[in-house]
């Protein structure tokens, strides 16, 4: 592989994830754009939408780093960036500030997955106590049991299902 095409394909393989990045973040948006209308009924169908933009972006990310790996670059952030420091000086490219702006995308997306998962952690929380106290379970009380062991108190027979 001559270096003129190894440069070709090392830019499309940037510019592949950072569109697929993007695609991703589009999705995490409408994601959390669902969550906050209550309309959950849709959030199944961007999961599935997620799936196979994920696996593209770690195909990718794995054949390049074997590519990197056999071009003896050491595959950690300062390794990668000194490659293609070198690379951009050698051929005038700008390889590196598009590998910047991909990681850039790369934390944008966790930060907007995290985000999510709060939202999704914070409504089962309360679905939970919702369900407990229509059961009857208190949560905000606890008691011991006889190993010690601190567990909710049931409040016997005041079950709001039962009213």
């Amino acid at each position: 592989m001559n270096e003129l095409s190894f440069l070709e394909q090392l830019s499309r393989v940037l510019n592949t994830q950072i569109k697929l990045s993007d695609d991703l973040l589009a999705l995490a948006k409408q994601e959390y754009d669902i969550l906050s209308s209550n309309d959950v009924s849709s959030l199944a169908s961007i999961a599935e939408q997620k799936k196979p933009i994920i696996a593209d972006l770690e195909n990718l990310t794995q054949a390049w780093f074997v590519v990197l790996k056999n071009k003896g670059v050491e595959l950690s952030g300062d390794g990668i960036n000194q490659f293609l420091r070198e690379i951009d000086v050698a051929s005038n490219s700008q390889l590196l500030t598009t590998w910047q702006l991909l990681q850039e995308k790369a934390i944008e997306c966790q930060q907007k997955n995290t985000i999510n998962g709060s939202v999704i952690a914070m409504r089962q929380q309360t679905t939970q106590k919702t369900i407990n106290l229509l059961r009857g379970f208190n949560s905000e009380h606890h008691s011991y049991d006889h190993f010690g062991n601190e567990s909710n108190t049931y409040s016997g027979g005041n079950s709001l299902a039962k009213a």
